[in-house]
């Protein structure tokens, strides 16, 4: 990947950019965070870099992977669990989801 000629940062910037993209892709590999945790964190890179310039495809994570966020912040319960519950609920259905979500509420 290479600066684009429009780009109006400096090398060091566009270096420092593409490095911490990089890092999140590692900590990804490495088991450190999720899929949705690491295209999270390279859209809110992207963001930060591009600022008001960023294209909507640079900083959005993608509808299947902010459903999750979304309910689970409704539920109050974390993201892993509700990626969880919601994979239990097709799967194995709606007492599967509500045992999950239910257990994580009653365990806090």
């Amino acid at each position: 990947m290479s600066q684009r000629e429009d780009d109006q940062h400096t090398s060091d910037q566009w270096n420092y950019h593409t490095a911490e993209l990089d890092r999140i892709i590692s900590r990804w590999r490495d088991g450190d965070l999720t899929t949705w945790a690491k295209r999270r964190a390279i859209a809110d890179e992207n963001e930060r870099y591009y600022g008001d310039q960023a294209a909507a495809w640079m900083t959005r994570t993608g509808r299947r992977y902010e459903a999750p966020a979304v309910l689970a912040e409704a539920a109050g319960v974390d993201e892993e669990v509700m990626t969880i519950a919601l994979n239990a609920y097709r799967a194995d259905g709606r007492d599967a989801f509500q045992d999950i979500v239910g257990s994580a509420l009653a365990g806090r």
